[in-house]
């Protein structure tokens, strides 16, 4: 062969690409490469551009206690980012504790993994650690509730009326500490469990609220016309209820104001207590039957009646029965 004849024949080759055996060896370093790859390095998910939203899984029952004490944090301290991740998807570090006097206390972890968010591992039935984990837990360990089935913004329809009192906006409800806050939003909303109320906020503790290697474990929801507003000015949620554990000890709820007193003492002042017959308008009492003697105590009356007539006597003095 010429030596333009084998210059042709090389090019040819390198046009047309390997030889099959070539080829085949070729492709089964490649595959094994591939798979070398797909083991080794798994897929993660890019940095997001905004920051992601809270998520709630389908809550269950607690899980059983576990993870480092390493970077707790007090509930006291509101609206602190604590920077954390879990070593795996269901070993994860306490970042803080939900406390409430009188009841059992609960951890608080951290549902960052690899500085995203923790899809969680259901084991054979607990979502770790999602919103809805802790408020479950919470329930059922805590208070002796019912847990309420379904990620966080299905829980104010799916909460039990024999075991829950359930309060949309419009209800007026005072929270108390161990209440749930309901949001809506997001893909499946948020629940916390109130710690603290004021008049101008609602402090909760939380899980999964956070991005980044990080988690806010306690924040605070502004007061919004009679009703609660989302933490931190977050947009993207939107208060949806408020619900109560009816086992929650009454001793916890705001006292009930005293019933208005009626009746003709109910304007006569403490002062002036004593006996007046019905024809009587002394002192603020507002009158009655003639034939019947009133005894005004703390704005509250006792009626006796008077088989003989009841006999009016001058301001100062009381009346009595004849």
């Amino acid at each position: 062969m010429g030596r333009n004849a084998r210059v042709l024949v090389v090019a040819l080759v390198v046009l047309l690409g390997d030889t099959p055996d070539e080829a085949a060896a070729r492709s089964r370093h490649h595959g094994v490469r591939r798979l070398q790859h797909r083991v080794l390095v798994p897929r993660t998910l890019p940095a997001p551009a905004v920051p992601l939203p809270p998520f709630a899984a389908p809550s269950a029952p607690s899980p059983a206690r576990g993870g480092s004490t390493a970077g707790r944090s007090s509930t006291s301290t509101v609206d602190r980012a604590v920077s954390c991740s879990c070593t795996s998807r269901s070993s994860c570090p306490e970042i803080g504790e939900l406390a409430i006097s009188g009841l059992r206390s609960q951890a608080l972890y951290c549902n960052q993994l690899h500085g995203v968010e923790n899809v969680g591992v259901r084991n054979p039935q607990f979502w770790y650690y999602q919103c809805t984990e802790l408020a479950n837990r919470w329930l059922v360990e805590s208070v002796g509730a019912p847990k309420i089935a379904g990620n966080a913004d299905q829980m104010c329809d799916n909460a039990d009326r024999g075991a829950f009192e359930v309060h949309t906006r419009t209800a007026r409800y005072e929270p108390v500490p161990g209440d749930l806050l309901v949001w809506g939003g997001y893909a499946m909303g948020h629940v916390g469990v109130v710690t603290a109320v004021s008049p101008s906020s609602i402090v909760f503790a939380n899980q999964n609220y956070g991005h980044g290697g990080v988690q806010y474990p306690v924040l605070a929801a502004p007061r919004v016309d009679g009703f609660f507003g989302s933490p931190r000015g977050d947009r993207g949620m939107h208060a949806k209820c408020i619900i109560h554990p009816r086992k929650l000890a009454s001793s916890a709820r705001a006292p009930a104001a005293p019933p208005t007193p009626t009746g003709p003492c109910a304007r006569v002042a403490p002062a002036n207590d004593g006996a007046y017959c019905g024809a009587s308008r002394q002192s603020g009492f507002a009158g009655g039957d003639a034939g019947t003697l009133y005894t005004c105590t703390d704005g509250r009356a006792t009626a006796v009646r008077c088989d003989a007539g009841c006999r009016l006597e001058p301001a100062g003095r009381a009346d009595h029965c004849i």
